[in-house]
Order: structure tokens, then sequence, then C-alpha cells
């Protein structure tokens, strides 16, 4: 691929969530999400699905205002909002509830739970937090560059469950976890396949 190539796939197919939001301080939350459709080459008013989403995720009384006027949490909402305004058909979210306090980590995650719930969003999430970790379906776990465990997040306790998988991680080859877990190769092909086309 070239580089237009790969610049136009971002835009149009990958969706970013940053730590620190990285939304521009002179625009407003909609100029903000509107830009990324613009950058796309997108025009005309937002759809009414979107119009929808925005109430989702408790944005409609804040599109007006700064981000210097708004939490850490409203900020991270209105960067979900950009990263998916144009529907990509992965949502790549770097840490996103590493500049948030507990209550809105957790409203945060669980926005994100919802969009893949209920919109089918496809999204890869890195984290160093278990908690985070926990809203997943599957997780990849890495230490040191390399892929430990690979293993889909159903069959433990919340709270419980991704204590359970990080625990057995250095231990896969345990004969119980081979019966108890189903292995997914679902985020490790993700992966190989952004790395593939040098979108990450």
């Amino acid at each position: 691929m070239t580089d237009s190539d790969r610049t136009n796939m971002r835009k149009t197919t990958v969706g970013f969530v940053f730590q620190k939001y990285n939304l521009l301080p002179t625009l407003t939350a909609r100029d903000n999400i509107e830009i990324a459709r613009n950058i796309a080459g997108k025009t005309g008013p937002m759809d009414p699905e979107f119009e929808k989403l925005l109430t989702l995720l408790g944005l409609t009384q804040r599109l007006t205002h700064r981000p210097r006027a708004m939490s850490g949490g409203e900020q991270q909402r209105v960067a979900i909002a950009r990263a998916i305004v144009n529907h990509p058909a992965i949502l790549l979210a770097d840490e996103p509830t590493g500049n948030l306090d507990t209550e809105n980590s957790n409203a945060v995650l669980g926005l994100m739970r919802n969009l893949n719930k209920e919109l089918g969003q496809t999204i890869l999430m890195i984290t160093h937090n278990p908690e985070a970790a926990a809203f997943a379906d599957r997780i990849v776990t890495m230490r040191d560059g390399r892929i430990r465990f690979l293993g889909v997040n159903v069959l433990f306790p919340a709270g419980q469950r991704i204590r359970s998988v990080i625990t057995r991680a250095s231990s896969v080859s345990d004969p119980e976890v081979k019966t108890r877990e189903k292995f997914s190769l679902a985020c490790l092909s993700t992966i190989k396949l952004l790395y593939r086309y040098k979108v990450l």
C-alpha cells in the first residue's frame, strides 16, 4: 500500500481513542467530532442514527462546550464519538481510562461495552489495568513482547475472571485450562492484519 492508501484506510476504516483525549482545545465538542468527518471527506449534517448515539454517550447537552469546560470523563466520551463518527470497522483504544478516576473509568468502559453489544462495533483495547480488561470478551495477555495467553473472557465471575486469566497465563498448558477455556485467534488475527497493512 502507498502512503496515500494507508492514510485513506486510517480515515475510513480505523478509529482511535487516546489516553489523553487529544481534543482540539479551541473547538467545541461538536466541532471536534465534525472535524473527523471533514478529514474523511464527508459533508452535510450528521446522520440521525449518530445523533442517537450522542444521546447514548450522554453528550447532547455538552456539544457546545469546549474541552476545558468538560470533565475528563466527558472529554473521553467526545473522543469516542469522534473516533466512531465515520463508522470504522475497528476502534483502537489505547489506555482509554488511564487519565480517569474509577467512576468515570467505569462509565467509559460501560459505554464502550454498549457500543460493542448494541451496535456491533469491534474494539481493540490496550490496557495495563486488569479491571478495564475485565470488560472485554476476549483477552490477549502479553509479556516482554510475546503473547502469553489468548482466551474468551466468559467463564469467570466479574472482578475475578480477569485475575484468574492473568494468573493462569504462565501455565497455559495446564489441562484444566485447556478443558475450560475456548481459545480464540480473533484478536491476534486483527493485530497481524493491521500490522501487515502498516495501519499501526
